[in-house]
């Protein structure tokens, strides 16, 4: 499973220079805006304490699908704050702290939606295009989500191709679920251990010059989904 993989591909296409630098400082943007939206209002958390793990894990979840990743692509203010359930003046104070930080990301959004409608079509930097009409989050969720998934397609094809080329079909990816990859392994831990390194080298490798951040993947094990144990994570700038 690929690691904030969109934030890493919003820090690619905006070239956001404190976005760029905080991901290669391992920066989880979702706990960190979970603090600064607590910090500005306790309420939201309705009692709750972040200080327990699940709790903690719970309310992160919440941030990256309703504040952080909507910022990303492009949501309102008042969106934002319906999305959160909190008052539209704490969205609003909340998100000009978030835009007087990452203000190579707002330009970028700016540029982006210019160049939309002076061609009617937007780009990723893979070369994808999406042509109008398209609402203002398509258009800036199209370059992040398109680089993202055309990295997962990457490591897929390459991983396939190596499985092909040298027998090892436990290294064929058999699920693609967003930005995870689910592969079936031998039982035992020399298959595993070597099926390991193999995939979190080349997940870790997509042959792209705009890429500026590190990638990271997080790899658990497992005879089924519900008992999953996490064995470690990877990052292309320490471990390949």
């Amino acid at each position: 499973d690929y690691g904030q993989l969109e934030g890493c591909t919003a820090a690619m296409c905006s070239r956001d220079k404190v976005l760029v630098e905080a991901l290669r400082n391992d920066y989880d943007i979702h706990t960190e805006w979970m603090h600064r939206l607590v910090k500005l209002y306790p309420d939201w958390l309705n009692g709750d304490d972040i200080k327990d793990k699940t709790i903690a894990k719970h309310y992160r979840s919440i941030t990256k699908n309703k504040l952080v990743f909507p910022a990303i692509y492009g949501a309102s203010n008042d969106s934002i704050a319906s999305y959160l359930n909190v008052p539209p003046d704490i969205a609003d104070d909340l998100m000009d702290e978030f835009w007087g930080i990452f203000t190579g990301l707002a330009h970028w959004q700016t540029v982006t939606m210019k160049n939309y409608y002076e061609t009617g079509y937007v780009s990723s930097p893979t070369g994808r295009r999406h042509y109008y009409p398209l609402t203002r989050n398509q258009v800036i969720n199209f370059p992040v989500q398109g680089v993202a998934s055309d990295i997962v397609c990457n490591s897929m094809n390459a991983l396939s191709m190596y499985a092909s080329q040298t027998g090892r079909w436990e290294l064929h990816p058999r699920l693609n679920i967003h930005d995870d990859l689910t592969f079936v392994v031998p039982d035992d831990s020399k298959s595993i251990d070597e099926a390991i390194q193999t995939i979190y080298e080349v997940m870790l490798t997509p042959t792209y010059d705009f890429i500026n951040v590190p990638l990271s993947v997080e790899i658990s094990t497992g005879k089924n989904w519900y008992e999953m144990k996490e064995v470690g994570k990877f990052w292309s700038h320490k471990d390949v």
